[in-house]
């Protein structure tokens, strides 16, 4: 399995379930949470902190498109102009508004 930045260069990344489980897994660890057994446990999504979250393709479930802020790895989120639905419902515009001014 070829290895992905969530936030490549030209923007996020879709991710293989298998490397979902893999940094679930890890943080669960890390924390001292239960760990997903199989790739078929993994949640619909995953807040990864409050400017990135991975959310699980309703038709090809074995990928996991990585939502940020700014964009999506959707193709929806390729288009330019309006967020996709990924951003809209995982980054609402007050909250999106709340995270520019923290890194302004």
């Amino acid at each position: 399995m070829k290895e992905k930045a969530l936030l490549a260069p030209d923007g996020p990344a879709i991710q293989e379930a298998a490397a979902v489980r893999s940094l679930i897994a890890y943080i669960n660890t890390r924390h001292g949470l239960t760990v997903p057994e199989s790739d078929e446990n993994l949640p619909e999504f995953h807040r990864r902190d409050p400017g990135l979250c991975l959310a699980r393709d309703a038709k090809l479930r074995d990928v996991y498109h990585v939502a940020a802020s700014a964009g999506s790895s959707c193709p929806a989120g390729r288009k330019p102009g309006e967020p996709c639905g990924h951003s809209r419902r995982f980054f609402p515009a007050k909250e999106i508004k709340a995270l520019e001014k923290a890194v302004a």
